[in-house]
Order: structure tokens, then C-alpha cells, then sequence
């Protein structure tokens, strides 16, 4: 773009280098930044921000291509934070408004009294909105891949599983947010996360095999659905069992991967996050194939 706008240049002033290239080749891209603007002013119409302020926020944060960036940013939830991390108090008032009470609902399943649910409630806003001299609030980390709400409740599992480890508190068997979940000793925190995240999830697992090739689409089918072993599927195939598993190693690496990635996207979590978001899927993995591969009728 030969002449930037005020706002491509706002937003580029913060971007890294790559960043900075890949949309300073979007020909549109004042445009593109303006729509985004007004849509995160149209959302939260009460708060007021320097809009070059809020640009260079984005620009610092973003990630991917520009279609893709454009695509799934979540300008509004964005917009909202920055004002939060910026001490905004209309956007203040909006934050525990829009969110605190759900946070407050989750730690009342999550946690045996209204006590210790209020002080972890208190922790997580702590965190997440006082910044200090030494850090700047957490919701600063929030990059707008995925809802504010998704990234919100990662780090409200994380607070009260902590909390009751702390505390010597067993996760009860009959809790109620654990409603359909095998317990077996499972990670609770694990198991919080299943239940929260089922519907992400499912769309973060789909878009990730529809991705995958025909031949690793069919050996994870053989594999999982049909029970074959890699004797069975170097002979369909015609390789050698050692190659057979290899492919099959490399359509489950694949799998994951994907959906790793199509997961944190959604719910927006930190790098620091994203060892539970792997063990979620690593632990889902073959029941998700089983599912989803069955009601597609790719079953066969």
C-alpha cells in the first residue's frame, strides 16, 4: 500500500515486521480497519477510546494472514479489553457486567462455598485488571482469536482447580458441572474443560479432519472405528507394517495438531494455556473420530 491512512499506520506502528508487510499489502486495508472500528464501537457504544490507541493495540496482537485475521478477530471483545487494560471506567462497569457474573456462576459449581468462590472471583479480576509497575493486567494477553468469554473461563478453571488443590478439596463425584463426564479419576481440570468446551470442540475437531487427505482420513478410520492393526493396514495398503505405522503415527500428529490449533483460535488462550488445551485432545481423540466419522456415515 503506497499511501497509508492514518489508521494503517497506526496499527502497523505496533505490528513486527512480518506483520507490518503482509497488511501493508492489503490494498483496502484503511477500510478494512475503519468497518472494524465502527463494529467495536457499534458493540460497546458507551465507551470511548483513542481510536489510533486502539489500532496500535491490534496491530501488536496481530497474528496469521490478513484474510485470516480479519476473519476471525473478535474486534468487539478486543475493544473491550483494551479499555479495561487502559483503566477505561465505563468499560470497567461493561466488563464486570457482561462477564463477572458468569465467572461468579462457574466458581460457584467449581468450588464447596460462596466464600472461597467470591475470593477467587476477586483473584481472577485482580489479575486480569490491576495492572502494577512489575506486569500489566492479564487481559492484555487476550489477542482477540477466539471469545473473551472462551479465554475468561481457561483461566477461571485454572484458578479454582488451584484453588481447591490448595485448599485439600477432592472434586466430588455427583458435582453437577461434571453432569455426563466418565469420572475414572480423570484430571479435574481436565474434566472442567471437557464439559465447557464440548461445543468448541466439536467445530475446532471437524474443521481439523475435513483438512486431513483421503488416505489419513481412511487409516484413522481403519484404525479407531475398525480395530485394524498395522499388520492389517500395511497389507491394505501394501507397504510395510514399519511404513503403515508411520502414516498412522502421522494422521494422528496431524489430527491434533489441527485441532490444536483450530481450538485456541477459538477460545483465544495464552501459549502458557495451551498444554491443558493439548491434553484435552489428546484425551478425546479417538471417542471424537468415533463420532464424528459415524455421523457423517464416513463410518465406512
Amino acid at each position: 500500500m503506497m499511501h497509508p491512512g492514518p489508521l494503517a499506520r497506526a496499527f502497523a506502528s505496533n505490528a513486527d515486521d512480518e506483520i507490518r508487510a503482509a497488511f501493508g499489502a492489503v490494498e483496502d486495508l484503511e477500510d478494512r480497519l475503519q468497518t472494524l472500528l465502527d463494529g467495536a464501537r457499534l458493540a460497546w457504544p458507551e465507551i470511548r477510546v483513542d481510536p489510533a490507541d486502539f489500532l496500535r493495540w491490534c496491530g501488536a496482537r496481530a497474528s496469521g494472514t490478513p484474510l485470516e485475521w480479519f476473519d476471525r478477530v473478535r474486534a468487539a471483545d478486543l475493544y473491550l479489553a483494551f479499555a479495561c487494560v487502559h483503566g477505561d471506567p465505563t468499560a470497567l462497569d461493561a466488563f464486570e457486567r457482561a462477564y463477572m457474573t458468569g465467572v461468579r456462576e462457574l466458581l460457584s459449581k467449581m468450588l464447596p462455598s460462596t466464600a472461597l468462590a467470591e475470593d477467587v472471583a476477586q483473584v481472577l479480576s485482580q489479575q486480569w485488571l490491576a495492572s502494577t509497575p512489575e506486569r500489566e493486567a492479564t487481559l492484555g494477553q487476550y489477542n482477540g482469536m477466539g471469545r473473551l468469554q472462551g479465554w475468561l473461563r481457561v483461566s477461571t478453571v485454572r484458578e479454582a482447580v488451584r484453588a481447591r488443590r490448595k485448599a485439600g478439596i477432592e472434586l466430588p463425584s455427583n458435582d453437577d458441572a461434571l453432569a455426563g463426564i466418565p469420572a475414572g479419576g480423570a484430571d479435574p481440570e481436565l474434566a472442567y474443560m471437557r464439559q465447557l468446551y464440548k461445543n468448541e470442540f466439536r467445530e475446532a475437531f471437524t474443521e481439523a479432519v475435513a483438512s486431513l487427505t483421503p488416505r489419513e482420513r481412511t487409516l484413522l478410520r481403519y484404525a479407531v472405528i475398525d480395530g485394524l492393526t498395522v499388520d492389517d493396514l500395511g497389507k491394505i495398503f501394501r507397504v510395510h507394517r514399519a511404513s503403515a505405522a508411520r502414516w498412522l503415527a502421522a494422521a494422528r500428529e496431524t489430527l491434533t495438531h489441527r485441532t490444536r490449533s483450530a481450538l485456541t483460535q477459538r477460545l483465544g488462550v495464552r501459549v502458557n494455556d495451551q498444554e491443558s488445551i493439548l491434553r484435552l485432545i489428546q484425551s478425546q481423540l479417538d471417542m471424537s473420530i468415533r463420532s464424528l466419522f459415524a455421523a457423517s456415515g464416513d463410518d465406512r
